[in-house]
Protein backbone atom coordinates (compact mmCIF):
# COMPACT_ATOMS: atom_id res chain seq x y z
CA UNK A 1 0.00 0.00 0.00
CA UNK A 2 1.42 3.59 -0.94
CA UNK A 3 2.00 5.83 1.67
CA UNK A 4 -0.40 8.41 3.00
CA UNK A 5 0.44 12.34 2.52
CA UNK A 6 -0.70 14.33 5.12
CA UNK A 7 -0.89 17.68 5.28
CA UNK A 8 -1.06 19.12 9.58
CA UNK A 9 -2.34 22.61 10.37
CA UNK A 10 0.13 23.16 12.97
CA UNK A 11 -0.71 27.19 13.86
CA UNK A 12 -1.76 26.39 17.45
CA UNK A 13 2.17 25.26 17.58
CA UNK A 14 3.00 29.28 17.41
CA UNK A 15 1.46 30.15 21.20
CA UNK A 16 1.33 29.42 24.63
CA UNK A 17 1.10 25.99 25.76
CA UNK A 18 -3.14 24.29 25.89
CA UNK A 19 -5.06 21.09 25.59
CA UNK A 20 -5.08 21.76 21.22
CA UNK A 21 -1.00 22.62 21.46
CA UNK A 22 -0.36 19.23 23.43
CA UNK A 23 -2.89 16.61 21.19
CA UNK A 24 -0.90 18.72 17.96
CA UNK A 25 2.22 18.15 18.92
CA UNK A 26 2.08 14.54 19.94
CA UNK A 27 -0.03 13.50 17.10
CA UNK A 28 2.53 14.90 15.12
CA UNK A 29 5.47 13.29 16.64
CA UNK A 30 3.71 10.35 16.23
CA UNK A 31 2.59 10.25 12.58
CA UNK A 32 6.21 11.37 12.16
CA UNK A 33 7.44 8.03 13.32
CA UNK A 34 5.24 6.22 10.78
CA UNK A 35 6.56 4.61 7.68
CA UNK A 36 2.86 4.59 6.71
CA UNK A 37 2.98 8.23 6.58
CA UNK A 38 4.40 10.93 4.60
CA UNK A 39 3.91 14.19 7.14
CA UNK A 40 4.18 17.93 5.93
CA UNK A 41 3.68 20.77 8.81
CA UNK A 42 1.06 23.54 6.86
CA UNK A 43 1.99 26.88 8.97
CA UNK A 44 3.24 30.20 8.25
CA UNK A 45 6.60 29.54 9.84
CA UNK A 46 8.44 26.60 10.58
CA UNK A 47 7.71 25.18 14.17
CA UNK A 48 9.56 21.93 14.39
CA UNK A 49 12.68 21.04 12.64
CA UNK A 50 13.23 18.14 10.81
CA UNK A 51 9.33 17.91 9.77
CA UNK A 52 8.64 18.83 6.16
CA UNK A 53 6.84 22.33 5.89
CA UNK A 54 4.72 24.07 3.86
CA UNK A 55 4.62 27.80 4.36
CA UNK A 56 1.54 29.46 3.45
CA UNK A 57 1.75 32.98 3.77
CA UNK A 58 4.86 33.99 5.99
CA UNK A 59 4.23 37.67 5.57
CA UNK A 60 1.78 37.56 7.79
CA UNK A 61 3.83 36.36 10.44
CA UNK A 62 5.88 40.25 9.70
CA UNK A 63 2.75 42.07 10.20
CA UNK A 64 1.84 40.05 13.25
CA UNK A 65 -1.87 39.05 11.36
CA UNK A 66 -4.48 37.81 13.40
CA UNK A 67 -5.00 34.10 13.63
CA UNK A 68 -8.18 34.66 11.63
CA UNK A 69 -7.30 36.40 9.17
CA UNK A 70 -4.41 33.45 8.40
CA UNK A 71 -6.94 30.81 8.80
CA UNK A 72 -9.14 32.25 5.94
CA UNK A 73 -6.00 33.08 3.56
CA UNK A 74 -4.84 29.49 4.15
CA UNK A 75 -8.38 28.13 3.77
CA UNK A 76 -8.45 29.57 0.01
CA UNK A 77 -4.76 28.86 -0.66
CA UNK A 78 -5.80 24.87 0.08
CA UNK A 79 -9.28 25.26 -1.68
CA UNK A 80 -7.04 26.38 -5.11
CA UNK A 81 -4.16 25.06 -5.18
CA UNK A 82 -3.23 21.34 -5.09
CA UNK A 83 -1.08 20.57 -2.42
CA UNK A 84 -0.48 17.27 -3.38
CA UNK A 85 -1.71 15.75 -0.33
CA UNK A 86 -3.76 12.79 0.43
CA UNK A 87 -5.08 14.14 3.07
CA UNK A 88 -5.68 18.03 5.03
CA UNK A 89 -5.58 17.36 8.97
CA UNK A 90 -6.90 20.34 10.88
CA UNK A 91 -6.46 19.38 14.89
CA UNK A 92 -8.50 22.67 16.08
CA UNK A 93 -12.44 23.17 16.21
CA UNK A 94 -13.53 26.05 14.61
CA UNK A 95 -12.67 28.13 11.45
CA UNK A 96 -11.54 25.33 8.73
CA UNK A 97 -14.94 25.39 6.72
CA UNK A 98 -13.65 24.54 2.98
CA UNK A 99 -12.54 21.72 1.59
CA UNK A 100 -9.17 21.78 -0.24
CA UNK A 101 -8.94 21.52 -3.62
CA UNK A 102 -8.16 17.64 -3.91
CA UNK A 103 -7.50 16.45 -0.37
CA UNK A 104 -9.50 14.53 1.97
CA UNK A 105 -10.35 17.10 4.60
CA UNK A 106 -10.20 15.67 8.51
CA UNK A 107 -11.14 17.55 11.15
CA UNK A 108 -10.56 17.03 14.96
CA UNK A 109 -12.99 18.32 17.37
CA UNK A 110 -12.30 19.05 21.20
CA UNK A 111 -15.47 20.20 22.07
CA UNK A 112 -18.39 21.80 21.56
CA UNK A 113 -17.85 23.96 24.83
CA UNK A 114 -17.91 27.18 23.09
CA UNK A 115 -20.92 26.21 20.94
CA UNK A 116 -22.52 25.53 24.48
CA UNK A 117 -21.62 28.06 26.63
CA UNK A 118 -22.06 31.08 24.27
CA UNK A 119 -23.25 34.00 26.62
CA UNK A 120 -20.13 35.00 28.67
CA UNK A 121 -17.24 34.12 24.83
CA UNK A 122 -16.02 37.15 23.49
CA UNK A 123 -17.72 38.30 20.12
CA UNK A 124 -15.12 36.88 17.88
CA UNK A 125 -15.27 33.26 19.44
CA UNK A 126 -19.20 33.04 19.20
CA UNK A 127 -18.73 34.82 15.46
CA UNK A 128 -16.30 32.38 14.70
CA UNK A 129 -18.74 29.36 16.03
CA UNK A 130 -22.02 30.45 14.90
CA UNK A 131 -20.73 30.75 11.34
CA UNK A 132 -17.98 29.03 10.68
CA UNK A 133 -17.78 25.47 12.66
CA UNK A 134 -21.46 23.73 11.56
CA UNK A 135 -19.85 24.75 7.84
CA UNK A 136 -16.54 23.20 9.44
CA UNK A 137 -18.20 19.93 10.10
CA UNK A 138 -20.27 19.86 7.44
CA UNK A 139 -17.60 20.11 4.96
CA UNK A 140 -15.49 17.42 6.95
CA UNK A 141 -15.40 13.83 4.75
CA UNK A 142 -14.39 12.66 8.47
CA UNK A 143 -14.60 13.81 11.97
CA UNK A 144 -12.15 12.82 14.80
CA UNK A 145 -13.79 13.52 18.66
CA UNK A 146 -11.69 13.01 21.54
CA UNK A 147 -15.10 11.13 23.06
CA UNK A 148 -17.81 9.48 22.90
CA UNK A 149 -20.10 12.63 24.51
CA UNK A 150 -18.45 14.92 21.96
CA UNK A 151 -19.74 12.77 19.02
CA UNK A 152 -22.94 12.93 20.72
CA UNK A 153 -22.72 16.90 21.15
CA UNK A 154 -21.91 16.45 16.93
CA UNK A 155 -24.53 14.07 16.16
CA UNK A 156 -27.37 16.47 17.80
CA UNK A 157 -26.28 19.76 17.33
CA UNK A 158 -24.98 19.85 13.62
CA UNK A 159 -26.64 15.98 12.59
CA UNK A 160 -23.37 14.94 11.29
CA UNK A 161 -23.90 11.12 10.51
CA UNK A 162 -22.41 8.80 13.20
CA UNK A 163 -20.40 6.93 10.72
CA UNK A 164 -18.52 9.89 9.97
CA UNK A 165 -17.08 10.04 13.27
CA UNK A 166 -14.30 8.85 14.88
CA UNK A 167 -13.33 8.76 18.17
CA UNK A 168 -10.39 8.98 19.25
CA UNK A 169 -9.09 9.07 22.86
CA UNK A 170 -6.53 11.49 23.84
CA UNK A 171 -3.37 10.93 26.21
CA UNK A 172 -1.16 12.35 28.89
CA UNK A 173 2.26 12.99 28.36
CA UNK A 174 4.97 10.58 29.11
CA UNK A 175 6.51 12.81 31.62
CA UNK A 176 3.41 12.26 34.13
CA UNK A 177 4.53 9.61 36.06
CA UNK A 178 4.96 9.26 39.83
CA UNK A 179 7.12 11.43 41.65
CA UNK A 180 10.12 10.08 44.17
CA UNK A 181 9.43 10.76 47.66
CA UNK A 182 12.46 13.64 48.03
CA UNK A 183 11.22 14.96 44.45
CA UNK A 184 8.00 15.75 46.03
CA UNK A 185 9.50 17.22 49.14
CA UNK A 186 11.82 19.64 47.47
CA UNK A 187 8.69 20.83 45.61
CA UNK A 188 6.93 21.33 48.78
CA UNK A 189 9.92 23.45 50.19
CA UNK A 190 10.60 25.50 47.25
CA UNK A 191 6.67 26.38 46.52
CA UNK A 192 6.54 27.04 50.42
CA UNK A 193 3.48 24.61 50.68
CA UNK A 194 3.16 23.36 54.39
CA UNK A 195 -0.89 22.04 54.55
CA UNK A 196 -2.17 19.32 52.54
CA UNK A 197 -4.06 20.27 49.69
CA UNK A 198 -6.70 19.16 47.47
CA UNK A 199 -6.34 20.03 43.93
CA UNK A 200 -7.76 21.96 40.77
CA UNK A 201 -6.32 22.90 37.21
CA UNK A 202 -7.68 25.02 35.42
CA UNK A 203 -9.20 27.96 34.00
CA UNK A 204 -12.77 30.34 35.38
CA UNK A 205 -14.45 29.91 32.53
CA UNK A 206 -18.39 28.90 33.11
CA UNK A 207 -18.47 25.18 32.48
CA UNK A 208 -15.44 24.95 34.62
CA UNK A 209 -18.06 25.25 37.58
CA UNK A 210 -15.04 26.85 39.98
CA UNK A 211 -17.64 28.76 42.44
CA UNK A 212 -19.80 25.33 43.84
CA UNK A 213 -16.13 23.67 43.56
CA UNK A 214 -15.73 26.97 46.56
CA UNK A 215 -18.46 25.86 48.30
CA UNK A 216 -17.96 22.27 48.68
CA UNK A 217 -14.40 22.90 49.89
CA UNK A 218 -16.25 25.20 52.38
CA UNK A 219 -18.85 22.39 53.33
CA UNK A 220 -15.09 20.34 54.03
CA UNK A 221 -13.48 23.18 55.70
CA UNK A 222 -16.82 23.01 58.18
CA UNK A 223 -16.15 18.91 58.73
CA UNK A 224 -12.76 19.85 60.01
CA UNK A 225 -10.83 19.34 57.04
CA UNK A 226 -6.78 20.68 57.58
CA UNK A 227 -6.37 21.07 53.75
CA UNK A 228 -6.01 23.95 51.69
CA UNK A 229 -7.33 24.16 48.01
CA UNK A 230 -5.08 24.84 45.14
CA UNK A 231 -6.24 26.52 42.27
CA UNK A 232 -3.67 26.28 39.58
CA UNK A 233 -3.91 27.58 35.55
CA UNK A 234 -5.11 30.24 33.93
CA UNK A 235 -6.65 33.43 35.51
CA UNK A 236 -8.84 33.57 32.17
CA UNK A 237 -12.88 33.14 32.32
CA UNK A 238 -15.85 35.34 33.77
CA UNK A 239 -16.73 33.80 37.15
CA UNK A 240 -12.97 34.68 38.59
CA UNK A 241 -14.73 37.22 40.19
CA UNK A 242 -17.57 35.48 41.27
CA UNK A 243 -15.11 33.28 42.87
CA UNK A 244 -13.08 35.51 44.16
CA UNK A 245 -16.50 37.30 46.42
CA UNK A 246 -17.28 33.90 47.51
CA UNK A 247 -13.80 33.42 49.41
CA UNK A 248 -14.09 36.54 50.74
CA UNK A 249 -17.51 35.88 51.59
CA UNK A 250 -17.06 32.58 53.00
CA UNK A 251 -13.74 33.60 55.11
CA UNK A 252 -11.64 31.28 52.90
CA UNK A 253 -8.86 33.93 51.99
CA UNK A 254 -6.42 31.90 54.44
CA UNK A 255 -7.43 28.48 52.99
CA UNK A 256 -7.25 28.89 49.21
CA UNK A 257 -4.39 29.37 47.06
CA UNK A 258 -3.56 30.58 43.92
CA UNK A 259 -0.71 28.98 42.06
CA UNK A 260 -1.00 30.69 38.44
CA UNK A 261 0.62 29.10 35.87
CA UNK A 262 2.99 26.55 36.76
CA UNK A 263 6.07 25.37 34.59
CA UNK A 264 5.96 22.68 32.97
CA UNK A 265 7.94 20.71 34.25
CA UNK A 266 6.85 21.15 37.96
CA UNK A 267 3.28 19.83 36.98
CA UNK A 268 4.22 15.90 37.53
CA UNK A 269 4.90 17.40 41.40
CA UNK A 270 1.94 19.19 41.64
CA UNK A 271 -0.29 16.60 41.25
CA UNK A 272 2.10 14.50 43.08
CA UNK A 273 1.84 16.78 46.33
CA UNK A 274 -2.11 16.84 46.20
CA UNK A 275 -3.83 14.32 47.83
CA UNK A 276 -6.62 14.68 45.82
CA UNK A 277 -7.39 16.35 42.16
CA UNK A 278 -11.07 17.45 41.71
CA UNK A 279 -12.71 18.42 38.23
CA UNK A 280 -16.38 19.94 38.88
CA UNK A 281 -16.54 20.79 35.31
CA UNK A 282 -20.08 20.74 33.75
CA UNK A 283 -18.83 20.29 30.29
CA UNK A 284 -15.38 18.34 28.95
CA UNK A 285 -14.46 17.49 25.80
CA UNK A 286 -11.90 14.85 26.87
CA UNK A 287 -10.77 15.17 30.44
CA UNK A 288 -6.86 15.57 30.07
CA UNK A 289 -6.27 16.98 33.67
CA UNK A 290 -7.80 14.04 35.68
CA UNK A 291 -5.66 11.89 33.17
CA UNK A 292 -2.39 13.36 33.73
CA UNK A 293 -3.23 13.46 37.93
CA UNK A 294 -3.86 9.50 38.00
CA UNK A 295 -0.62 9.27 35.44
CA UNK A 296 1.08 10.80 38.50
CA UNK A 297 -0.73 8.18 41.11
CA UNK A 298 -3.24 10.95 42.66
CA UNK A 299 -6.74 10.06 43.17
CA UNK A 300 -9.52 11.67 41.52
CA UNK A 301 -12.66 13.05 42.12
CA UNK A 302 -14.74 13.98 38.92
CA UNK A 303 -18.11 15.22 37.96
CA UNK A 304 -20.30 12.30 36.42
CA UNK A 305 -20.91 13.52 33.68
CA UNK A 306 -20.49 14.27 29.95
CA UNK A 307 -16.73 13.07 28.75
CA UNK A 308 -15.11 12.58 32.32
CA UNK A 309 -16.09 8.91 32.92
CA UNK A 310 -14.91 7.87 29.82
CA UNK A 311 -11.66 8.82 31.11
CA UNK A 312 -11.87 7.93 34.67
CA UNK A 313 -13.91 4.36 34.33
CA UNK A 314 -13.70 2.74 37.76
CA UNK A 315 -10.64 4.71 39.10
CA UNK A 316 -12.25 7.55 40.40
CA UNK A 317 -14.84 9.03 42.90
CA UNK A 318 -17.95 10.76 41.24
CA UNK A 319 -20.27 13.37 41.91
CA UNK A 320 -23.41 15.73 40.93
CA UNK A 321 -21.49 18.65 39.82
CA UNK A 322 -24.35 21.15 40.33
CA UNK A 323 -24.53 19.94 43.70
CA UNK A 324 -22.10 21.17 46.18
CA UNK A 325 -22.92 18.74 49.26
CA UNK A 326 -22.76 15.92 47.01
CA UNK A 327 -19.37 17.05 45.81
CA UNK A 328 -17.90 17.90 49.41
CA UNK A 329 -19.30 14.42 50.10
CA UNK A 330 -16.89 12.81 47.93
CA UNK A 331 -13.97 14.68 48.78
CA UNK A 332 -14.63 13.21 52.54
CA UNK A 333 -15.28 9.51 51.45
CA UNK A 334 -12.18 9.98 49.55
CA UNK A 335 -9.76 12.38 52.26
CA UNK A 336 -11.40 10.69 55.16
CA UNK A 337 -10.07 7.32 54.44
CA UNK A 338 -6.65 7.07 53.38
CA UNK A 339 -7.18 2.79 52.27
CA UNK A 340 -9.93 4.23 49.80
CA UNK A 341 -7.13 7.36 48.35
CA UNK A 342 -4.12 4.29 48.16
CA UNK A 343 -6.61 2.26 46.09
CA UNK A 344 -8.07 5.09 43.80
CA UNK A 345 -4.38 6.33 43.45
CA UNK A 346 -3.23 2.09 42.47
CA UNK A 347 -6.69 2.12 40.13
CA UNK A 348 -5.91 5.09 38.68
CA UNK A 349 -2.34 4.77 37.64
CA UNK A 350 -3.62 1.30 35.70
CA UNK A 351 -6.77 3.23 34.08
CA UNK A 352 -4.19 6.05 32.89
CA UNK A 353 -2.13 3.05 31.09
CA UNK A 354 -5.07 2.56 29.09
CA UNK A 355 -4.30 5.86 26.65
CA UNK A 356 -1.28 6.24 24.95
CA UNK A 357 -0.48 8.49 22.20
CA UNK A 358 0.83 5.03 19.95
CA UNK A 359 -3.15 4.44 20.70
CA UNK A 360 -4.24 7.39 19.26
CA UNK A 361 -1.86 7.66 16.98
CA UNK A 362 -2.61 4.43 15.29
CA UNK A 363 -6.55 4.97 16.00
CA UNK A 364 -6.07 8.46 13.65
CA UNK A 365 -4.53 6.73 10.79
CA UNK A 366 -7.40 4.33 10.63
CA UNK A 367 -9.41 7.21 10.40
CA UNK A 368 -7.36 8.44 6.97
CA UNK A 369 -7.81 5.02 5.30
CA UNK A 370 -11.36 5.19 5.92
CA UNK A 371 -11.77 8.97 4.49
CA UNK A 372 -9.58 7.56 1.60
CA UNK A 373 -11.62 4.37 0.96
CA UNK A 374 -8.85 1.73 2.56
CA UNK A 375 -10.81 0.33 5.27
Amino acid sequence: MSRISVGIVSNRLNGQRSGVEVYTHNLIQGLGSRKEIALRLINRRRTIDGVDHLTVGPWMENLRTPEEIWILYLQMYLKFIDTKSDIIHSPENAGFFLRPRKAKKIITVHDTIAYQYQKHMPMRINLRYNLMFPANIKTAHRVIADSESTKRYLINLFDKPADKIDVVPLAAEDFYRPAPEDRISDFKKRMSIERPYLLYVGNFMEHKNVPRLVEAFNNLKRSGSPHQLMIAGSSHGCDRGRTLELIEKLGLKDDVRFAGYVPLEDMPLLYGAADLLVCPSLCEGFGLTPLEAMSCGTPVAVANQASLPEVVGDAGAYFDPEDPEKMSDAMIKVLGSPDRAVELGRDGLKRAKEFTWEKTTSMTMRTYERALGRE
